[in-house]
């Protein structure tokens, strides 16, 4: 049976979330950037076109066209990012390789200008498709990483002056909007978004993380995604606001939601960050609390 494709869906986020799970599991070396089960549920109806790969009803490949944005390219600067395609495919069906060209056929249709795309760095099988469809290395592009780590329990961190609580206990979307807004500059996000986002499977109120200061304003948060169906939980996003930055904040932070997400039952814990040396400081962070790399976004594009 030949490989169908149609426009991606709301109803279709949790097969991809299986299948990048399913992936993550067999052989997480080939785990593409963006497309963690965390990943995918925070950008939820993010920008661009997408698209579901299937064969004999399965999903196989899963695609998103997205148009360039405004990123930071290092610590202070800021420029406007290239548009991107990310995908992913199920490499244990037989026709892989062939959703992959799929794929990319896809967006090279659809595009009006050049995008980038990439491969895990050590997916082999990946990097020959695309080097044969014209697609070469571009080192001159920010990249990312995922890391992970065994959860293994531990004791809840404190820092005097602050207060780490959930939204099982605070309750309040605006606060917790403007928890995320002190931690990112030039964030808009609202009480809205944030309902969108508690809408978003798995998020756990219990797992959503605002660490307050003894004044009562947000300092920082974070929000882990898990369900018991799968072995790990994911951080994304993880912030704290500049003006409570090294104090040992973020760590902190960090630690008490790993105690909470091994008490949850989750087996490991998966963080992203950029891996190149203009943004270094999260994945230091990430780091010096236990996260170790197991894979690497190589970027590509079409000269």
């Amino acid at each position: 049976m030949s490989t169908t494709q149609r426009r991606f869906e709301p109803s279709d986020l949790r097969r991809l979330q299986d299948l990048c799970h399913d992936l993550w599991r067999s052989d997480p070396g080939r785990l593409n950037f963006e497309t963690s089960v965390g990943t995918l549920a925070w950008q939820g109806a993010a920008p661009g076109r997408a698209r579901v790969f299937e064969r004999h009803g399965e999903l196989v490949g899963w695609a998103r066209l997205t148009p360039g944005y405004d990123r930071i390219r290092q610590m202070g600067v800021r420029d406007v990012a290239p548009p991107k395609l990310v995908w992913v495919v199920a490499w244990r069906d037989p026709a892989g390789v062939e959703v992959l060209s799929k794929i990319v056929a896809w967006a090279e249709s659809r595009s009006d200008e050049p995008f980038t795309t990439s491969h895990a760095a050590s997916d082999e099988q990946s990097a020959a498709v695309l080097r044969d469809l014209g697609y070469v290395a571009d080192t001159s592009e920010p990249f990312g990483i995922y890391l992970q780590q065994r959860l293994v329990g531990g004791d809840v961190p404190t820092v005097n002056g602050y207060r780490f609580m959930t939204m099982t206990d605070v309750d309040d979307v605006e606060l917790r909007a403007e928890a995320h807004r002190v931690a990112w500059d030039g964030s808009t996000r609202s009480a809205d978004d944030v309902r969108s986002t508690m809408a978003q499977w798995p998020y756990r109120p219990d797992l959503d993380i605002i660490v307050f200061a003894n004044d009562g304003s947000p300092a920082g948060s974070a929000i882990i995604w898990f369900d018991d169906s799968y072995e790990y939980g994911e951080f994304e996003p993880v912030g704290t606001a500049l003006a409570h930055r090294g104090q040992g904040l973020g760590a902190a932070m960090l630690r008490f939601g790993l105690a909470r997400l091994h008490a949850a039952g989750a087996t490991y814990a998966v963080v992203g960050a950029r891996g190149d040396d203009d943004y270094p400081v999260p994945r230091h962070l990430y780091a010096s609390v236990g996260f170790e790399k197991f894979t690497t976004q190589q970027i590509v594009h079409r000269p």
